[in-house]
């Protein structure tokens, strides 16, 4: 789970079901928002006055052949997100590294964070991640629905 600070996501929670990936992402880190599942997932959800600032500060860095490094594409992305409701991040941040994620809500229907799965490319494919979990990505986010 992660939430929006500035132009970067922070992990608030974390569990790992093994040590073999990304051994160093804990509670705390922080991680640009346009290169990751969550970040996707709340940018997405961001007023359009907040967006256009997000994107007028953020330089894109291409931390893998796949990173979103534009503006005109990532408001491509957050489009595909509003509509389908989740997120897939295509090693992105990492390469060999697939996330999907879902906005969670508070009571009142405003995005207040984000939760994600992470797994290996190898083992995740999209359509995997979009039949597998995605439904317990909403319905975990549901759970936590403040």
């Amino acid at each position: 789970m992660a939430v929006l600070d500035g132009g970067d996501i922070v992990y608030i929670a974390r569990a790992a079901a093994s040590r073999i990936m990304s051994p160093s992402l804990n509670v705390g880190n922080r991680l640009p928002a346009y290169a990751t599942s969550i970040g996707v997932v709340l940018l997405a959800h961001l007023p359009e006055a907040e967006l256009e600032a997000y994107l007028a500060r953020t330089s894109f860095l291409p931390f893998t052949r796949n990173t979103i490094v534009s503006p005109a594409r990532l408001r491509e992305v957050l489009a595909q997100v509003r509509e389908q409701g989740h997120a897939i991040a295509d090693q992105q941040m990492e390469a060999g590294l697939r996330t999907i994620a879902v906005p969670v809500y508070d009571k009142a229907g405003a995005v207040v964070s984000g939760i994600n799965i992470i797994g290996p490319t190898a083992r995740m494919q999209p359509e995997l991640m979009r039949t597998r979990f995605l439904p317990l990505l909403l319905e975990t986010a549901e759970s936590l629905r403040l």
